[in-house]
């Protein structure tokens, strides 16, 4: 798999919702404008209001510099560390943008990996993740959150980065993960687990 960029994070949520952004830029582009042609005090009052959404704009991009590229979120080995053994099948579902499926191969080498779209345009009405659908070129197996095409109890892991928040509504939520506790195999716990308070 190619190295991520050093940017690749907080370009991504740039471009993925580069309407917002955009509508943001002209906005205070407007004002500043404006506040050229105004007198006392309102040339000062008005590009001094527009700073809350400069603030908010910069910081939300740097957050997700942060996030995205500078954290250890995309080495994965927390990931295997959170496992008291590997997952011998696990199930990656996504929404849209799979950029970890090649990461968890080979963090779980000999295993078997099943990768899951459950992109729903009636539930997921974000603008960015019709922006994320219309650049991306998925090619995971669709799959209906509200009914996952798997047998009950069959799997080790399911991985949810970045997934499960794009359903809005509580409700669906709720469902979606009943439906992953179902696939799951349920985890026998040993003698040692027992003995933990």
């Amino acid at each position: 798999m190619t190295a991520r960029g050093p940017y690749q994070g907080m370009l991504q949520i740039l471009r993925f919702n580069w309407r917002f952004y955009a509508g943001t830029a002209a906005s205070l582009i407007a004002a500043l404008f404006l506040a050229a042609h105004l007198s006392s005090p309102w040339n000062v009052l008005l590009p001094a209001a527009t700073l809350p959404a400069l603030f908010w704009t910069c910081s939300s991009l740097a957050v997700s510099h942060y996030i995205y590229d500078r954290s250890t979120l995309y080495d994965l080995r927390w990931l295997a560390k959170s496992f008291s053994q590997l997952p011998a099948r696990w199930i990656n579902i996504h929404a849209g943008l799979d950029e970890i499926s090649p990461l968890l191969s080979a963090l779980f080498p000999s295993t078997q990996g099943r990768v899951l779209d459950i992109y729903d345009p009636d539930e997921m009405t974000e603008p960015s993740i019709a922006e994320v659908r219309r650049i991306s070129n998925s090619k995971s197996e669709p799959a209906s959150w509200a009914a996952l095409p798997l047998p009950g109890g069959t799997f080790d892991a399911a991985i949810l980065m970045f997934a499960a928040h794009e359903l809005r509504n509580s409700a669906s939520r709720v469902q979606f993960f009943r439906e992953v506790a179902r696939v799951l195999r349920k985890r026998r716990r040993d003698r040692s687990d027992r003995a933990r308070p």
